[in-house]
């Protein structure tokens, strides 16, 4: 048979396959958390529910929009906030513990987003952690780290993030900072915004690559696996011409946003958005290889490919690094064993 005739063959069988019907929740904690939930519904995530959990009814109940919202802690902070203090948020998260657990309910898949640093996030992320795993959910917090100017919360975030680390299967830290570097022209507000579309457009992403058929889908277990190495984890994010791949690779390693160096990581999570039409193969492996070159030789790591018709002949990289800083990984400088589901 030659190719030609292979390949009509094949497309009488490009069929997608069904998908199971994940349970995915998304927690949005504090200010930024629930900006970053705000976003995900304007974004038009319809396969996951929203869960608001805030001290300030103000900003909850004016600028929040959500399936479900939690006024935390009423009879400690009168709606009126925690003050800054995470010790407060903690309290408020552990008094409202089952109006908590039942909003965010048995999903498979449970998002905590926060702003580490100030007082509601940091308190109750961890506390709505532990009831997503407890109620046996995957836990992925995304949270973000203050700039280093706001000296105080440096500490109170430290101490988030390590609370974050005893319940949560794996925590993307994503460094303020960065921005400066990134984004160093645009106004603090928008900067912001750039920070809260970036975390909702991973977790739209992944859920899309989840639960919806695609190209090349991600397989829950695998994801499970990836997302549960353990060590530090981060973010790299880019879209270029895919004519260009060489470009996209520097732009997407450029855009780290945890200051850390991912050489030797033991697991990564890479979903590719592309044009109806899609990329040649050739161009996906160059992608590939370019993007995972400083992983360990045998670093597990998970491809996706979703297609997009506004993307014409672009492509998007949202890459989740995780395993950063693991002191068993084998191996370095390598492209890693790529795995696939189709």
């Amino acid at each position: 048979m030659g190719f030609d005739s292979l390949i009509e063959k094949a497309r009488e069988f490009d069929v997608p396959e069904s998908r199971k019907a994940l349970k995915i929740a998304v927690i949005g904690c504090g200010g930024s958390g629930n900006n970053t939930i705000t976003r995900l519904k304007k974004m038009g995530l319809d396969r996951a529910s929203t869960v608001a959990i805030n001290t300030d009814s103000k900003h909850l109940y004016s600028l929040v929009s959500a399936d479900r919202k939690v006024l935390i802690g009423r009879s400690l902070t009168k709606g009126m906030g925690a003050g800054g203090d995470p010790s407060i948020g903690e309290r408020a998260a552990e008094y409202s513990f089952d109006e908590i657990e039942e909003a965010v309910g048995e999903p498979d898949i449970a998002f905590i987003t926060a702003g580490m640093g100030g007082g509601t996030g940091t308190g109750s992320a961890p506390i709505a952690a532990e009831i997503a795993k407890k109620a046996g959910a995957v836990v992925i917090a995304m949270v973000t780290k203050p700039f280093s100017i706001e000296g105080g919360k440096s500490e109170k975030a430290k101490y988030g993030i390590r609370r974050l680390k005893e319940v949560a299967d794996s925590v993307i830290t994503l460094e303020n900072d960065r921005l400066i570097e990134i984004v160093p022209n645009l106004p603090v507000d928008s900067a912001f915004m750039v920070m809260d579309t970036l975390v909702a457009d991973v977790i739209k992403n992944i859920t899309d690559a989840l639960v919806n058929p695609s190209t090349i889908n991600i397989d829950f277990a695998d994801f499970k696996r990836v997302m549960s190495e353990g060590g530090d984890a981060t973010i790299l994010y880019g879209e270029n011409s895919a004519r260009e791949p060489s470009l996209l690779v520097k732009e997407t390693l450029s855009n780290r946003f945890l200051n850390t160096d991912f050489h030797g990581a033991s697991a990564a999570l890479v979903h590719l958005t592309v044009g109806t039409s899609g990329p040649y193969i050739s161009t996906v492996d160059k992608v590939m290889k370019g993007l995972t070159r400083d992983m360990g030789q045998q670093a597990d790591i998970i491809m996706g490919i979703r297609n997009d018709p506004d993307f014409e002949d672009r492509m998007k990289v949202l890459m989740v690094v995780t395993g950063i800083g693991k002191d068993d990984v084998l191996g370095t400088s390598g492209s890693g064993m790529i795995k696939t589901r189709v």
